[in-house]
């Protein structure tokens, strides 16, 4: 009942109101490029539960039978060098001394071999032998698994642009220590991280009595993929309907690196954003290199067009990615990033401020699989940041930021970004997501430090950048049902949500901010939205968000951050893949 009200509410009671009070924010060039890397790391943050490179071997049924025997002992044979025969005996004590029936006796073989694939063994086999029982002692062969010592890797190949010993000099990396699953895991995990690049891993014996050979299935996509896509994210005074197109060339060199090209520009507005990138591996280690270059340029509009307010946001990225430790189940990864950016704001032509930053990043990510409930995938990254802020191009902007009455944010500073996802499986198709963020200061920030609440990745009854400030934290709980696959638009979600945010505006409320009221306060919001993927051809999303209480950050005319007064909002992406 309740979301049926919710859906007469949003369609025949919209709020619109206009105000010629400038917000805060509306002609920033940090802020403005601070929200376009939020919603690049938003992409990061998997939908579903990555599933294993390795299937896993069902268990063949096993016909009951009346018949028993009696088996006082069990002999375990074969090459056994990863346990003592004694732990294994252990295993099966309880059977000892008993008159068992073939499936019965099965379980002893089972509870080896189960034994074996816990510890990373995958390729153990425990096999009872065709044998006549004497004394009522039963044999028991173990196989630990084996690579084939001659063609230990055999590759099916198709449109690969990347060379074979490349693929091979990756598994051989991967498997330099020991032949377990998280090894092979990691090795193929590596491989998939070449863009374009798909494996996947069958098995067949090999030359070797005993051995295997690992077959790598390998699909190379196409040298050039590309995305349009059109969205209203962005700042309304801006441009809030936007197109952007981007094409990545995959593999080009051969090595497994990819170059990206990106544009967006305002459909009615003024904002143009540049960004070109590269990546490549450094060895076959899985370490890979980065870099990108990306242009912010923007004029205010609407009711502020009058006062000319212009900018410019340059941010160029040197970045490094290793994962320390990695499987499909459980994975540590690290990043590094060196980022320089060049923040240029004018009002009729006159420079008000030309900001320069350098940021050094040191990041950890720790990814989970767990079996609770139905299944379940949890993410946690924390990144260290150490920056430093130079506003001396411009005198005034330095005075007024030391002054008496500034916000002293000249200079170093630190943050740290604390980020949790997880995707939680339930009965029925249902899933239920969360994510949250908090970030923490070591002083009063610039513009481009600090985090916001309010966006399509955050409080969603809310503008992009509403309720701005240096530490935070916010969460986003999203109920989802999955209808299954329809032909043309693919997997159908329909959703529900519930949106929180705590801000704290300022660091330090000194005498620069003793004016500001609420310098902490909360936002908060739920409502609807529906998904559809076709992972060929498209992807849509459409999100209709309410307000849950009022906005004690809303300014002397009761608006937001956009200058506009809604109670509900909606958000539109889709995207066209060629």
């Amino acid at each position: 009942m309740k979301i049926i009200i919710f859906i007469f509410f949003i369609f025949f009671f919209p709020l619109n109101t206009y105000s010629q009070e400038k917000p805060p924010g509306a002609g920033d060039a940090g802020r403005i490029l601070n929200q376009e890397n939020e919603r690049q790391k938003t992409k990061e943050i998997p939908k579903q539960i990555p599933k294993s490179l390795l299937e896993e071997s069902k268990k063949k049924e096993v016909k009951t039978s009346d018949e028993k025997v009696l088996i006082k002992s069990f002999k375990l044979e074969g090459d056994i060098k990863s346990f003592s025969v004694s732990e294994l005996q252990n295993l099966l004590l309880d059977l000892n001394g008993k008159s068992l029936a073939f499936d019965q006796i099965q379980i002893a073989a089972d509870r080896i071999k189960d034994f074996y694939n816990s510890k990373g063994f995958f390729l153990a086999q425990a096999i009872i032998p065709k044998q006549e029982i004497k004394d009522g002692v039963l044999i028991i062969f173990i196989n630990e698994g084996k690579l084939d010592s001659k063609e230990p890797y055999k590759i099916n190949k198709k449109n690969l642009r990347i060379s074979e010993d490349r693929i091979k000099a990756y598994m051989d990396n991967a498997l330099k220590d020991n032949f377990l699953k998280d090894s092979v895991e990691r090795g193929l995990l590596n491989i998939n991280d070449n863009p374009g690049v798909r494996t996947s891993l069958m098995l067949e014996p090999g030359i070797d009595p005993g051995s295997t050979k690992m077959v790598l299935d390998i699909n190379e996509g196409p040298l050039v993929q590309g995305t349009v896509s059109v969205d209203n994210y962005g700042n309304r005074y801006t441009g809030d309907l936007r197109a952007t197109a981007s094409v990545d060339f995959n593999n080009p060199s051969g090595i497994g690196d990819q170059i990206g090209i990106l544009g967006t520009k305002a459909i009615e507005g003024d904002l143009e954003i540049k960004k070109i990138s590269y990546n490549f591996p450094i060895g076959t280690n899985g370490l890979r290199g980065g870099a990108f270059y990306s242009i912010v340029d923007f004029k205010v509009g609407k009711e502020l067009s009058g006062s000319r307010f212009t900018g410019k946001a340059e941010n160029a990225n040197l970045n490094l990615k290793y994962p320390i430790y990695r499987s499909t189940a459980e994975s540590l990864l690290t990043n590094f990033n060196y980022d320089k950016k060049y923040l240029y704001n004018a009002t009729a032509g006159a420079a008000t401020s030309d900001k320069e930053l350098d940021n050094y990043t040191l990041g950890f990510t720790y990814q989970k699989i767990d079996q609770f409930i139905s299944g379940g995938y949890t993410q946690v990254s924390i990144n260290f940041t150490r920056g430093d802020l130079d506003l001396s191009k411009v005198a005034d902007s330095l005075n007024t930021d030391q002054g008496t009455s500034g916000y002293k944010t000249n200079g170093s500073f630190n943050k740290q970004n604390l980020q949790l996802s997880r995707i939680q499986q339930l009965p029925e198709k249902f899933t239920l997501n969360f994510v949250g963020d908090a970030q923490f200061a070591s002083k009063n920030l610039d513009t481009s430090e600090k985090m916001s609440l309010g966006g399509p990745s955050g409080v969603r009854a809310y503008p992009s950048g509403e309720a701005s400030g240096d530490e935070g934290y916010r969460y986003s709980l999203d109920l989802r049902y999955s209808l299954g696959n329809f032909p043309y638009f693919g997997d159908i979600t329909p959703l529900i949500f519930y949106d929180y945010g705590r801000i704290k505006q300022y660091k330090n409320k000194d005498v620069s901010t003793s004016s500001v009221t609420n310098n902490e306060y909360s936002l908060s919001g739920y409502g609807l939205g529906l998904e559809a993927a076709n992972s060929n051809n498209f992807s849509l999303k459409f999100i209709a968000a309410h307000t849950n209480g009022g906005n004690p950050g809303a300014s002397t005319q009761g608006n937001d951050s956009d200058g506009r007064k809604e109670n509900t909002r909606y958000w539109v992406l889709a995207n066209f893949n060629f």
